[in-house]
């Protein structure tokens, strides 16, 4: 995991074994016409809401392909990471 807190606003995404996740919000209960999802880490649950379906697509196929992706020696050596930018 990425040691110290991260600036104000990005959110580090790891894979899946370590507690990352991708999961849609049921648009019966929440209204949003099928645009939320939810980003899931070992501290913290993300809801966030897409500006069209097909944004929503995109944003959901992009973070399952983070999680999914164990990550190498050399971005365990470098301390690499990827971040989502939280606009609040």
């Amino acid at each position: 995991m990425l040691q110290g807190a991260l600036p104000k606003g990005e959110v580090y995404i790891g894979h899946r074994d370590a507690g990352f996740s991708i999961g849609n919000v049921s648009s019966r209960n929440s209204g949003d016409n099928g645009l939320e999802f939810t980003l899931t880490t070992p501290e913290r649950v993300f809801a966030l809401k897409a500006e069209s379906t097909d944004d929503k697509n995109q944003w959901v196929t992009v973070l399952e392909d983070v999680i999914s992706t164990p990550p190498t020696a050399a971005d365990i050596r470098s301390k690499a990471y990827v971040c989502l930018y939280v606009i609040t």
